[in-house]
């Protein structure tokens, strides 16, 4: 067990940064669930639930951060592989996120009334129909070119 650890990377360092990630994730969390607690004995007499779920999201928001920086000062020594991991987590979060964007710009579309079905509108100098909006596409019918 010890050799196939040891053919892992796993050193009494990687040991420790282990159960010191362990020991401040668990501290984070247990603060994080205090505040929650004491808020919400303090809000027990007049519940104010939208009070509450903010408190919530500011909480985890913070304990969010605080975790992924000291876990990166903990396991990062040298900061191109902290700019690495990063990119490739923006890279993976961007990739992940391509639908939402996506839906996001439907709904501006949609909601802002930019154009609608049965508007004649011109791209590039060719005008044209819309005759039906998706939530990935829009289909127009072209006409010539304008002059």
């Amino acid at each position: 067990m010890n050799r196939l650890l040891m053919s892992l990377g796993a050193t009494s360092s990687v040991g420790a940064k282990f159960a010191l990630t362990a020991l401040i994730a668990m501290a984070v969390l247990g603060v994080r669930l205090l505040i929650g607690a004491a808020v919400w004995v303090a809000t027990r007499a007049r519940p104010n639930s939208r009070f509450l779920f903010w408190t919530q999201q500011g909480t985890s928001l913070a304990a969010l951060v605080v975790v992924a920086f000291v876990f990166a000062s903990i396991w990062f020594d040298d900061p191109a592989r902290l700019t690495t991991v990063i990119g490739l987590a923006s890279a993976g979060l961007a990739i992940a996120a391509q639908k939402a964007v996506t839906a996001f710009a439907y709904l501006v579309i949609m909601r802002g009334s930019t154009f609608t079905v049965g508007d004649r509108i011109k791209m590039g100098g060719v005008q044209g129909d819309v005759i039906a909006m998706g939530f990935l596409q829009t289909r127009m019918e072209m006409g010539q070119p304008t002059k």
